[in-house]
C-alpha cells in the first residue's frame, strides 16, 4: 500500500485481489472510486447500492460521496470519503467476499466487506519515525487531435460538399481567424504538471503491557489543469492498547482525524473545449478573454470553482475479559464523522458576457455520523483433537445522514461570497435522515485434528427502511473445510504436495441498500399550487417492502507445492438475488412516476478466482517471488416475468448482463452516410431494444470485464528491493474518441483516429450525412476494445545497512523511488481505458523520498 504514490488507499488495492474490481473515475486526488465485489447484485437505482461495507478499525466508514449523500448539492466530480484514510497508517486491508466470512457484519456486507486496520504500537522500545517525499506527474494520454491545416482541409471540404459559402458568421475558422494559428487545446487544458508533497513522523513504542503509537501526516497535491487547484490533506492518529499483568483484561483505543481541503475546477472536457478549432483565438487584442460566435472561450470555466472541505473523526474503543478459562466477554464501541462542506464560485466572467448571466454561489454543509455498540461473547473448549469456539453477539448502529444547510444565491464581492450578508439567497433547503440498524447473532466453529473443519452462522437483522412488519429477517450460513494434506495417503504418496485444502461455504444474506423511509409515503417542498410554493408527493408508501436477499456459494481448492514454494488457489462462485429492491411504474394521476418495490426477478453473478504465489529463487543473496491473479466473472439477469410492463424493459434483458450494451447493427457506411439495419422491419429507425419488442437495438455484449487482474514481482538483493506490478482489465466501450470529435467538417477539431472513418464531410448537422452520424456514433461500428494492461507500479528502495545507519546517530534509513502509471497498453481510443470519460486521467506520477527510524 505504501509503495504506491496514491492519497486513496483503495487504488493501491487495484488488480491485486481476485474478485475485486476497482475502476477510478478520474486521475485527480480525491475522485470517487467504484469498487465491486464480484459483480452487481442488485438493479437499484440508488448511487453505491452495489458497494461493499468499509469497517476501518472496527467501526462501519461510508464510502459514497457524501456531499451528494442527501439534498440538492451537485458538483461536476465526486470526492471519495476514502481519500480522508491516510494508506502510511494502514497495517492490512482485508477482502470478505463470501457468505461465511460476511457473516459477521450481516446485511451490512451484503455486497462483500474491506476491513481496514490501521497500525498499532509495539513492545520493542520507543521508535520515532520520519518519512518524506515529493514528486511530480503527468497526465498519461491525451488524444491526439488534428493540426491547423488538417482541420482547414476538412472544414473547407465539407463546405464544397454542401455547395454552401463559408461566411464570417457559419465559418470564422474559415473566414476570420488566423489560417496559421495553432493551440493544442489538450495540453493547454490538462498538459501542466501536478506537484506531490507527503510528509509524516510518528513515534511509537510500549512495553509487553502497554503500546502506543502517535503520528501525524501533511499531504499536497496539484492537477494537471490549466488552473491552479490542489488538494490538501492533515492526517492525525492516536492508538493505546493495555493488558493486565494476567493478561486477563485487555482494552485498545484508537482516535484519528484527518482533514482534507480540496479546489478542484469546475470543469470537464468535452467536444466544446477539447476539440475546438486549432485556430480559435483565446483572447482579443486588448487581452481580454475572445468569444467567437457559436463557441464558448475554453478558458472561462476555468474561473469557476468547486472547493470541499471535509473533516473525518473516527473513534473505536474495545475492551475484553476473560471471566473463566475459555470464555471472554468482548464489547466494541465507536464513533465516525464525515463532514463536508462545498462551495460552488461561478462568476459571471465564466460565461460568455452576452448572455449577462449573474455570479451564482452554491453553498452546502453535509455529514454522516455513526454510532456503533458490538457486544460479544466467545467460549473456546479444547479436548484432545477436538477444537470448539462458539460465539453470540450482537449489534447496534445509527447513522444520521444531515444537511444543514443548501443554499443557492448571488453575489457582487466574490472576496465576501462566503458570508451570508453579501449573498441574495435565492433558494435554500435542509434534509435530514436517520437510519437504524440492530442485528443479534451466533456462530459456531468447529475443528477436528486441524483437518476437518465447519462452521455455521445465524442471525436476526433489524433495519429501520422496512415498516414495521417486515424490518426484521433471519439469514444463516454454513461452511465446510477439509486439509486432506494432511491425510496419511497424501503425505506418503505425494511428498511435493505441502499444502491441500477443499472448502465449501453457502449462506443468505439480506440487503436493505435503499433510500431511508422507501416504506413511507413522503413529501418534498417545492410544487407550486397558483402562487404559492407548496408540498408534493416525493414518493408513495409501500409497507410491504422487504429484505431483497442474496444466496452465496464457495467452492475453492488450495494447493501448496514444493514447502509452499508455490501456492495455487482456484476459487469458483455463484450469487443469486432475489427479491430485487427496485421501482414499479404508476399511472401519472397518482403523483408519482413509481414506487419502491420488490421486484420477481434473480439476478446472479458466478466466476472463477484464482490466485497463483511462487518463490522463484531464494539463494541467500537474492529472492525473487511473484504473486499473479485472474478473475473470470459473469453477470446475468435470469429472470424477470414483469420485465415487459416495467420501467426496466429498455434498460435489461432476461439471459443477459445488468450493464448491457445495446447499440444499433451497422449497415455501413455509404456513400459517406452511416446507415443501420432496420432489425423489427418496421420501416423506420427507432431506439429501444428488440429482444424486448421495442425498437431496433441489438443487444452487443455488456460494459463489464470479460477478465481482470493483476502480476506482481518482487526482486531483493542485499538491502535494494524492487517491485513490479502490473494490472489489467479485458472489456469493451463505445469508441473513446466520440467524446472529443462531433460530425467531420462541423466547425469542431477531430482526434487523427476519427479521420478514417469514411464519412463525408458536411459543414452542418441538419444535413442528411450529419443527422445520421447519430446512427454511426450508437452502432455496433463505435464499439471498441477497451482492454488493457497497466504499468501500475513500479517501486525501487534501498535500506542502509543498520552498521551505517547506526553510526549517524539513526536506527535505520530507507530511500525508495516510486513510479505510478507508468506505461499503458492499449488499443483504446479516449483519454483512458479505465476511466472511460472525459476526465482527467490517471497521471503518471513520479516520487521519490526517504524513511528514517531513530
Amino acid at each position: 500500500i505504501v509503495k504506491q504514490p496514491v492519497s486513496n488507499p483503495i487504488i493501491a488495492m487495484q488488480g491485486r485481489v481476485p474478485g475485486l474490481f476497482i475502476n477510478q473515475s478520474a486521475g485527480y486526488a480525491g475522485a470517487n472510486v467504484s469498487v465491486v465485489i464480484r459483480g452487481q447484485n442488485s438493479i437499484n437505482p440508488l448511487p453505491g447500492s452495489s458497494s461493499p461495507l468499509y469497517i476501518v478499525d472496527g467501526v462501519p466508514f461510508g464510502s459514497d460521496p457524501v456531499e451528494r449523500s442527501i439534498g440538492g448539492f451537485s458538483p461536476s466530480f465526486n470526492f471519495s470519503p476514502l481519500n480522508t484514510i491516510n494508506p502510511a497508517d494502514i497495517e492490512s486491508i482485508d477482502v470478505l467476499k463470501d457468505a461465511d466470512a460476511t457473516a459477521i457484519y450481516g446485511s451490512r456486507g451484503a455486497n462483500g466487506v474491506i476491513l481496514i486496520t490501521t497500525k498499532k504500537g509495539s513492545s520493542n522500545g520507543t521508535d520515532f519515525t520520519v518519512d518524506f517525499s515529493q514528486g511530480f506527474g503527468a497526465a498519461s494520454n491525451l488524444v491526439e487531435m488534428l493540426g491547423t491545416k488538417e482541420y482547414l482541409d476538412i472544414r473547407r471540404q465539407a463546405f464544397a460538399n454542401d455547395n454552401i459559402t463559408p461566411t464570417a458568421a457559419n465559418a470564422p475558422d474559415l473566414t476570420v481567424w488566423d489560417q496559421n494559428a495553432y493551440t493544442n487545446f489538450p495540453k493547454l487544458l490538462i498538459g501542466n504538471t501536478a506537484h506531490q508533497t507527503n510528509a509524516g513522523v510518528s513515534v511509537s513504542g510500549g512495553n509487553m503491557y502497554t503500546q502506543f503509537t502517535l503520528g501525524g501526516t501533511y499531504r499536497r497535491e496539484s492537477t494537471v489543469y490549466h488552473s491552479a487547484t490542489d488538494d490538501k490533506a492533515t492526517q492525525l492518529r492516536l492508538s493505546v492498547q493495555h493488558k493486565s499483568v494476567d493478561s486477563k483484561f485487555s482494552t485498545a483505543a484508537s482516535i484519528s482525524y484527518n482533514t482534507d481541503n480540496n479546489r478542484i475546477p469546475s470543469y470537464n472536457l468535452n467536444l466544446t473545449n477539447y476539440g475546438l478549432p486549432p485556430n480559435y483565438p483565446l483572447y482579443t487584442g486588448d487581452g481580454n478573454l475572445y468569444w467567437g460566435p457559436g463557441y464558448d472561450n475554453p478558458l472561462a470555466a476555468f474561473n469557476s470553482s468547486i472547493s470541499l472541505k471535509s473533516s473525518n473523526l473516527n473513534a473505536t474503543a474495545v475492551m475484553r475479559y476473560s471471566i473463566l478459562p475459555g470464555l471472554d466477554i468482548k464489547a466494541n464501541g465507536g464513533y465516525n464523522l464525515i463532514d463536508v462542506k462545498g462551495m460552488i464560485i461561478s462568476p459571471s466572467r465564466a460565461s460568455n458576457p452576452a448572455y449577462n448571466s449573474p455570479s451564482l454561489v452554491t453553498m452546502n454543509n453535509n455529514y454522516i455520523r455513526t454510532y456503533l455498540a458490538e457486544p460479544q461473547l466467545t467460549y473456546q473448549l479444547s479436548a484432545g483433537k477436538s477444537n470448539l469456539k462458539l460465539i453470540a453477539g450482537g449489534t447496534w448502529q445509527r447513522t444520521e445522514t444531515v444537511q444543514p444547510y443548501w443554499l443557492l444565491g448571488t453575489y457582487t464581492n466574490e472576496k465576501l461570497v462566503s458570508s451570508l450578508g453579501a449573498t441574495n439567497v435565492l433558494a435554500k433547503a435542509s434534509d435530514y435522515a436517520d437510519f437504524r440498524y440492530t442485528s443479534v447473532f451466533s456462530r459456531a466453529e468447529y475443528n477436528w485434528n486441524e483437518k476437518y473443519l465447519i462452521s455455521a452462522n445465524i442471525r436476526r437483522d433489524g433495519s429501520s427502511k422496512f415498516g414495521a412488519n417486515y424490518r426484521f429477517g433471519t439469514f444463516g450460513s454454513a461452511a465446510m473445510g477439509w486439509i486432506f494434506s494432511k491425510e496419511d495417503f497424501v503425505s506418503e504418496n505425494l511428498p511435493w504436495l505441502s499444502f491441500g485444502k477443499l472448502r465449501a461455504s453457502y449462506g443468505t444474506i439480506g440487503n436493505d441498500k435503499i433510500r431511508d423511509y422507501s416504506y413511507q409515503s413522503n413529501y418534498q417542498a417545492g410544487a407550486t399550487y397558483g402562487p404559492l410554493v407548496t408540498l408534493g408527493p416525493d414518493r408513495i408508501a409501500n409497507p410491504y417492502l422487504k429484505w431483497e436477499q442474496t444466496k452465496k456459494f464457495d467452492l475453492a481448492l488450495d494447493l501448496g507445492f514444493l514447502r509452499d514454494k508455490i501456492l495455487f488457489t482456484a476459487i469458483y462462485y455463484r450469487n443469486r438475488t432475489t427479491d430485487l429492491l427496485g421501482e414499479v411504474p404508476l399511472p401519472g394521476q397518482t403523483g408519482k412516476d413509481f414506487y419502491t418495490a420488490n421486484l420477481d426477478a434473480i439476478v446472479q453473478n458466478q466466476g472463477l478466482e484464482l490466485e497463483l504465489n511462487t518463490v522463484n529463487m531464494d539463494n541467500g543473496k537474492f529472492k525473487w517471488i511473484s504473486s499473479f491473479n485472474l478473475t473470470i466473472p459473469e453477470n446475468k439477469l435470469v429472470s424477470y416475468p414483469g420485465l415487459m410492463i416495467s420501467t426496466y424493459n429498455n434498460r435489461y434483458v432476461v439471459g443477459e448482463s445488468l450493464n448491457l450494451r445495446t447499440v444499433f447493427q451497422s449497415g455501413g457506411i455509404v456513400d459517406g452516410i452511416a446507415t443501420v439495419v432496420d432489425v423489427n422491419g418496421d420501416g423506420v429507425i427507432t431506439n429501444g431494444v428488440n429482444a424486448n419488442g421495442k425498437g431496433d437495438f441489438i443487444v452487443y455484449g455488456s460494459n463489464d470485464p470479460k477478465y481482470y487482474g493483476g502480476l506482481n514481482n518482487t526482486f531483493t538483493y542485499k538491502g535494494f528491493q524492487l517491485d513490479v506490478f502490473l494490472q489489467g482489465t479485458n472489456r469493451t466501450a463505445t469508441r473513446g474518441d466520440l467524446n472529443f470529435g462531433a460530425y467531420p467538417g462541423t466547425g469542431y477539431n477531430l482526434p487523427k483516429s476519427m479521420v478514417n472513418t469514411g464519412l463525408l464531410y458536411s459543414s452542418t448537422t441538419s444535413s442528411d450525412a450529419g443527422s445520421k452520424y447519430y446512427y454511426f456514433a450508437n452502432s455496433d461500428a463505435s464499439v471498441e476494445s477497451a482492454a488493457y494492461v497497466r504499468l501500475r507500479n513500479v517501486s525501487l528502495a534501498y535500506n542502509v545497512p543498520v552498521t551505517f545507519s547506526k553510526k549517524i546517530g539513526i536506527s535505520s534509513l530507507q530511500i525508495y523511488a516510486r513510479g505510478q502509471n507508468l506505461l499503458t497498453f492499449t488499443g483504446y481510443k479516449g483519454i483512458d481505458p479505465e476511466t472511460l470519460t472525459n476526465q482527467v486521467p490517471p497521471l503518471k506520477m513520479f516520487t521519490a523520498g526517504f524513511r528514517t527510524t531513530f
